[in-house]
């Protein structure tokens, strides 16, 4: 009997440290041994990062008002005057500060076509040791079989010849002034002359002309031109690949044609069949002969120009 009782009380121990030594391993794995689902190992408070704060919401911008209506002088049709607006229109009454400088209109090339006659008189001597001319040097003209008109104290032009070529048929020379000077007296039959100012490469060969008066052209406003001119492109002064703002173009009418000094022309595209004739470009007159007149381009629409390609006038400059 007392065998008996000993092997059930061994028996109850070895299950009581059984149960121990489950509830153990329960509550190193951070477990309740007591609660339905396990419970999540808690962090320490330090590392529990604060929510971040709610981001205010920006109000929706107010309603902006419609656009007003676009100015008159940026309709379609409109041209660009260099000083003033960048787009008028014909028949606008707006003031428009355009002006033509002096200088600019007295240095515009221009065509000369009497063979028989250089445009100048003489011929300047190549500087001495030395390349090109400088402001304020002295020049000697040399007599070419007669002698010189002018006087001591003249005003005079240094005229360069640029080259030959064909204006209707007919050779033409284009020629350009690129400086003014004083006769300051003469050396024999040579004329010696102080260049007061320089506008272009003087390195000998050219010629002097007696000084034109020209005046700034100045005008207030655009108008539609009162008859339609017609002219083509004769060709680009400058042999460029393609055309540059400020460029100059020669046109086949000139004062016969009613072209005036200031005068807007649209360059168009040489009409082709079944294709739109496009503006290349605009060009103002800056130098008008009988049967010629001088361009500079004021704005380029495409880089490309050609002989033949129309010039229409469009713009009339009223003088103020």
């Amino acid at each position: 009997m007392m065998k008996k009782y000993i092997s059930i009380r061994t028996l109850i121990k070895a299950a009581v440290a059984a149960v121990l030594c489950a509830a153990a391993v329960f509550a190193q794995q951070g477990q309740d041994w007591f609660a339905g689902e396990p419970v999540a190992p808690q962090r320490p408070a330090s590392a529990v990062q604060a929510a971040p704060a709610a981001q205010a919401v920006p109000a929706a911008p107010a309603p902006q008002p419609a656009a007003e209506p676009v100015a008159a002088y940026e309709a379609e049709g409109a041209v660009p005057v260099v000083g003033g607006p960048s787009l008028i229109l014909a028949g606008s009454n707006m003031r428009l500060g355009t002006e033509i400088s002096a200088r600019a209109l007295a240095t515009a090339p221009y065509l000369h076509f009497d063979r028989n006659a250089l445009p100048g008189e003489g011929k300047v001597m190549p500087p001495k040791g030395r390349t090109v001319f400088q402001q304020f040097d002295r020049i000697t003209v040399k007599p070419l079989g007669r002698k010189l008109s002018f006087g001591v104290g003249d005003t005079v032009y240094v005229v360069n010849k640029m080259r030959w070529v064909s204006f209707k048929g007919r050779p033409a020379l284009i020629t350009v002034r690129v400086g003014s000077g004083v006769v300051l007296g003469y050396a024999g039959k040579s004329a010696v002359v102080s260049l007061n100012e320089i506008w272009g490469e003087i390195n000998g060969g050219e010629s002097i002309a007696k000084a034109a008066s020209f005046k700034p052209l100045q005008s207030e406003r655009l108008t539609a031109p009162e008859t339609e001119v017609r002219a083509s492109v004769v060709l680009r002064v400058e042999e460029t690949v393609v055309p540059y703002l400020h460029q100059y173009i020669i046109i086949d009418k000139g004062s016969e044609a009613g072209v005036r000094p200031g005068d807007f022309f649209s360059i168009m595209e040489k009409a082709r069949p079944n294709r739109l004739s496009e503006e290349l470009m605009k060009g103002q007159v800056v130098n008008v002969s009988s049967n010629s007149a001088t361009l500079v381009i004021q704005k380029l629409r495409h880089s490309r120009v050609s002989a033949g390609d129309e010039a229409v006038l469009s713009f009339r400059s009223e003088p103020k």
